[in-house]
């Protein structure tokens, strides 16, 4: 059962937003701090964790409270879940991520 989960835009040039409770893949998520816009989620999020709001390409960098954290390892649809599987840090060199299988 779908349900709304509110999702928070720390600042307006991020391109993701903390989920503010746990989100299951089809709930949507009421992005506060971005004109309250729905969202559905891709996936299972847990609350702390990020939503994308918007596309982000590879290589874009991943901006949370208006600082870049990292970037894309790839593509990111909006909705996805945000996290270690596609975001690397800017050391990163390419020969380890932590994808799960």
């Amino acid at each position: 059962m779908e349900q709304n989960i509110y999702g928070y835009v720390i600042a307006p040039e991020d391109n993701v937003a903390v989920a503010l409770g746990q989100m299951q893949q089809g709930d949507y998520a009421v992005l506060c701090g971005y004109d309250d816009r729905k969202l559905c989620c891709r996936d299972t999020i847990s609350e702390g964790h990020k939503i994308s709001v918007k596309q982000i390409v590879s290589g874009e960098a991943i901006v949370k409270g208006g600082f870049a954290i990292g970037v894309a390892c790839r593509d990111i649809l909006p909705g996805e879940h945000v996290h270690i599987h596609n975001l690397c840090s800017f050391t990163d060199t390419g020969g380890h991520r932590y994808d799960n299988p």
